[in-house]
């Protein structure tokens, strides 16, 4: 079986790109499908995540989409498909230009597109406004219903306007393998994510500040990519934590840096699944985190803590430190959470879902 991908920078470190390396790998290593990704939007054509020899990535000669350039991709994606004749499409990208292809693709495919966030996030894109929003919504209506099958991350990011009867439920996967869990003897903390204001790191150091105030041995390490010209570390300056925080790019074996950690700690704003919630827990790190879409992830009282506000945050974290029998109680059940997401059991699923159609 043939599989085709469509997504938008495979070479950056984010969540969708690392998902996306994930599943592109199971199908041809472990599953014998013949995998194919055409990606757009890339700086390089050099992959953060690994990916198997067998997938081939094709590169879209266009670096920004947009209306000047939209016949152009419009081309590149027709003929891919015509040369290409795949039994299965996976629209990944989430982006306006994304509802401008459909008549492109192959059209004896299995056509599926996959949401990778909140329905409110991919209703309301961010970066969407005045004409050029009103097209995406429009677009959105529309075109989406046209594909077999939408994928979505939970059961409550189904669409209301589209049938019931097209849309499934497939969460993401841990995207390691579980060999160990963590001492919880470090006396540090960890977070991980993409550094945007959307993440909330900056209410995350105000409560570091007051944890490391009763607690100076402690630790905090960040691992993520800041994105345009925001920083953090005029902040964490300002708050004189340039001994108990260090941020560190992205790793790829970032399975290590939970092991050398005790939690996790998460504030973003919105997070309509949470990957750095079952990678943490998978490798026995419980989690303090503001509310979130994820909250059924993170259950509050049994496997990590879900703050109500900043103050709150402060305590919840406090709680941890001072009291190991809730560390070492919410790790086990961390851990027990986190066995639902193994790869194998979702790529069950994925397969499924393919075999329902071959016939």
């Amino acid at each position: 079986m043939r599989l085709l991908y469509i997504s938008t920078g495979v070479t950056n470190s984010g969540g969708v790109s690392r998902v996306l390396s994930l599943k592109a790998n199971a199908f041809a290593d472990a599953l014998g499908y013949e995998v194919h990704i055409f990606s757009t939007n890339d700086d390089s054509q050099t992959t953060f995540f690994s990916f198997s020899e067998k997938v081939k990535i094709h590169f879209s000669k266009y670096k920004n989409i947009g209306l000047h350039n939209i016949f152009g991709f419009r081309k590149e994606v027709r003929e891919l498909n015509k040369a290409l004749n795949p039994d299965a499409i996976f629209i990944t990208d989430n982006g306006l230009k994304s509802f401008l292809i459909y008549d492109c693709l192959y059209p004896k495919a299995i056509k599926m597109y996959e949401i990778h966030s909140s329905t409110d996030a991919f209703l309301n894109q961010a970066y969407y406004s005045g004409i050029k929003n009103k097209i995406y919504q429009w677009l959105i209506r529309h075109q989406i219903k046209k594909f077999d099958k939408i994928i979505v991350l939970k059961e409550q990011f189904k669409l209301g306007f589209v049938p019931e009867s097209k849309q499934l439920a497939i969460p993401n996967p841990i995207p390691f393998l579980v060999d160990a869990q963590s001492s919880l003897h470090h006396k540090k903390a960890i977070a991980v994510g993409l550094i945007t204001p959307r993440k909330g790191y900056e209410r995350m150091l105000r409560s570091w500040k007051k944890v490391v105030q009763k607690h100076p041995d402690y630790q905090l390490e960040i691992y993520g990519e800041a994105t345009g010209n925001y920083s953090i570390m005029p902040l964490i300056s300002e708050l004189g934590l340039e001994n108990q925080v260090k941020v560190f790019p992205p790793v790829r074996d970032i399975e290590q840096r939970y092991l050398e950690a005790d939690f996790l700690l998460h504030s973003a704003y919105s997070e309509p699944f949470g990957m750095v919630f079952i990678e943490a827990m998978a490798l026995g790190l419980p989690v303090v985190c503001h509310k979130t879409e994820a909250d059924d992830i993170v259950i509050n009282g049994k496997n990590g803590w879900v703050a109500e506000d900043e103050d709150d945050y402060t305590q919840k974290i406090l709680q941890l430190i001072e009291h190991p029998e809730f560390l070492h109680s919410f790790s086990e059940n961390a851990v027990e959470t986190s066995k639902r997401f193994q790869l194998k059991e979702i790529m069950h699923r994925w397969q499924a879902l393919l075999s329902q159609r071959k016939t």
